[in-house]
């Protein structure tokens, strides 16, 4: 069996390991409302059943930011039980700024929202890079994209207005007064991931950005300037036995001088790390002195 590892890189600052959580989950939100583009829905239902050839039995409008499609049932009396329906999409891109198309209403807005928020994605992705490796700057680059796709949402928000006041989402309104139908006017899906994105994003920005108001600043000298280390070179004299506690040689010690043992000095070993051989007894005899006269 082969062992893969796979590198996780995880930062070490808790504040910094939330923000980047956050930042993250919100960048996928909004990749998600862009990819869905179900900003904006209309639906009108006729249920009446004196209808006659021509009547419009339903229509659907989903809004995005750049494109809005339109399905438009009508009533035909050759196949009563199936509308005759058709399909219209049109690209904000391609309206004629001189025309004043209704299909075209608030195009301004929404292609600028959809703009932004490309923005504040690649932004957002290039933000978070960042903060893997200078964490100080992951807090402003993410708030800068915060304020970028909030003010993609108010400009959708104001785009939307337009179109339910005096754009397509009125005159289905006013279809539905007349006809009397029912319509219903709602946001979508799309804009429910944007603003919980947003909001992720605006979050994580003010956690990374609390490190600049408030670090913990270490007090540990030690710490701040670390003791170097060295490679324990003990010269034992002949004879002379090492302590089971004492390092051997190669033993990698700080530098506090515990054990420095090679200087010379006979007082450096205060952890009796090396124990000196016993002097030898040795007994010699003392010569009588030779007798002398008085002893006679």
């Amino acid at each position: 069996m082969k062992v893969v590892y796979i590198p996780i890189v995880l930062p070490i600052n808790f504040r910094t390991f939330w923000a980047l959580g956050f930042g993250t989950l919100g960048l996928v939100m909004l990749i998600i409302a862009l990819s869905e583009g179900n900003w904006l829905d209309v639906t009108y239902r006729n249920d009446r059943k004196s209808l006659v050839d021509g009547d419009i039995t339903s229509v659907t409008m989903s809004q995005s930011l750049q494109v809005v499609t339109t399905t438009t049932c009508y009533h035909d009396v050759a196949y009563p039980k199936t509308p005759m329906c058709g399909i219209m999409q049109v690209q904000f891109v391609e309206c004629d700024a001189k025309e004043q198309s209704l299909w075209c209403t608030g195009k301004n807005y929404f292609v600028s929202a959809f703009a932004m928020l490309i923005v504040a994605v690649i932004g957002t992705g290039l933000a978070t890079f960042a903060g893997m490796y200078r964490e100080l700057v992951y807090g402003p680059m993410l708030f800068g994209m915060g304020v970028i796709s909030g003010a993609a949402l108010v400009l959708f928000r104001i785009g939307a207005n337009k179109v339910t006041n005096v754009g397509p989402a009125y005159i289905i309104s006013y279809i539905a007064t007349v006809e009397n139908g029912s319509v219903n006017v709602s946001v979508g899906s799309s804009l429910a991931w944007a603003a919980f994105g947003v909001a992720l994003i605006i979050i994580a920005s003010l956690i990374s950005s609390s490190l600049l108001v408030y670090r913990v600043e270490s007090r540990n000298v030690a710490a701040q300037n670390p003791p170097r280390v060295h490679v324990v070179n003990m010269q034992v004299a002949a004879g002379g036995n090492i302590a089971a506690m004492a390092p051997r040689p190669g033993f990698v010690a700080l530098s506090r001088n515990e054990f420095q043992l090679n200087t010379g000095d006979d007082d450096d070993d205060d952890l009796d790390l090396i124990h000196a051989p016993a002097q030898p007894h040795t007994h010699t005899e003392v010569s009588r002195p030779p007798p002398t006269l008085n002893d006679a």
